[in-house]
């Protein structure tokens, strides 16, 4: 169980170190943002330029917090199926709970994964249209003359940004969703805890379990900010910048490192209760442990016919049953016959 607790403490690690640089990308982004918003939502090319480049100076910030959060999922998955196993007793107990915070661990790796290799798939193409195809200079220059365009028409930066709208609002929505998979994961351990709570209020405990269901309230609540910052409302950005604070670097982690802590307590406890659950919810095991008991009592043993004494004491049968041969007399009627005196 000590390898549970280690694996708990490096999540919680790792989470809130791909959570503080996932904060210092958004605050770099709002303070050093030289680009007006206004014209970049007017297709502006000089502002789609400017952003592009603003966007390649920060991508290191990028990466990294998405790798290390999605190394954070991969081992958060194995100690929380291991906590949805103890919470079930082995698959007899709030199975319903257990089941989804399996599926919402597995869920979330998954999606994370995929969201950031879509990402990073993404802003590569777009930098390498930006940074090494012509994007300035795409009408003819009759066509340009006739459309009273001297120069660049800078069609091309449009079309790049047009189609990097779209491709981002969908993985957008799907990095998202990572939320709602963190919030099932609390709302259904709540649940758990509390019908495990029930047999045993001395490993899980009753605090710990309503911080994680406050903690998957708020992410339900970080998941709408996050589509609302994604429609374009600017009072979303601080909001969000806010619960990532406080949900990702202080909640989250303390919540894990305080699993990690009960978790030995609570497989000692499940092991401990582990075969009488068993036993009392399968009569065929309930039937077979009787049957053992019952042969413990009455054991049954057979002596052999070379044993010539049993446990009274007596001779067995098989030593008075006479010879059916002719046998020699003892020793003892040789002697008596040799110091006879002779006739």
């Amino acid at each position: 169980m000590f390898r549970t607790s280690v694996l708990c403490w490096v999540s919680a690690i790792v989470f809130m170190t791909a959570s503080s640089l996932s904060i210092a990308e958004m605050i770099y982004r709002r303070n050093n943002s030289t680009w007006s918003e206004d014209d970049f939502v007017e297709l502006d090319p000089e502002a789609i330029q400017v952003y592009w480049y603003e966007y390649y100076d920060r991508r290191g910030l990028f990466y990294a917090a998405g790798f290390i959060n999605g190394f954070f999922w991969i081992i958060f998955c194995l100690p929380t199926m291991e906590m949805a196993w103890i919470l079930s007793r082995s698959g007899t107990q709030s199975i319903g709970a257990a089941v989804a915070i399996c599926v919402f661990a597995l869920g979330g790796a998954t999606i994370e994964w995929l969201s950031h290799l879509f990402w990073i798939g993404t802003t590569l193409g777009g930098y390498t249209l930006a940074f090494e195809f012509n994007l300035s200079t795409w009408l003819r220059p009759d066509v340009a003359a006739s459309l009273g365009v001297n120069g660049d028409d800078n069609t091309g930066w449009r079309d790049l940004e047009v189609n990097h709208i779209v491709t981002v609002g969908m993985i957008w929505i799907v990095d998202a969703f990572e939320w709602l998979c963190i919030a099932g994961i609390f709302i259904s351990t709540f649940f758990a805890v509390f019908n495990w709570r029930k047999d045993d209020q001395s490993t899980f405990g009753a605090r710990w379990n309503g911080l994680g269901l406050f903690i998957g309230l708020l992410a339900i609540l970080e998941f709408s900010f996050e589509i609302v910052r994604f429609e374009g409302y600017k009072f979303a950005g601080p909001i969000v910048m806010l619960y990532a604070a406080l949900n990702r670097i202080i909640l989250i982690p303390a919540w894990i490192i305080s699993l990690g802590f009960q978790m030995p307590a609570a497989a000692a406890r499940h092991f401990e209760s582990h075969v009488p659950v068993y036993l009392g919810n399968d009569p065929d095991l309930a039937l077979l442990e009787e049957l053992t008991k019952a042969d413990q009592k009455n054991p049954t043993f057979t002596i052999d016919d070379d044993d010539v004494q049993n446990t009274s004491g007596l001779q067995s049968p098989s030593a008075a049953i006479p010879p059916s041969g002719p046998t020699s007399p003892p020793a003892e009627a040789f002697a008596a016959f040799a110091m006879s005196p002779s006739d």
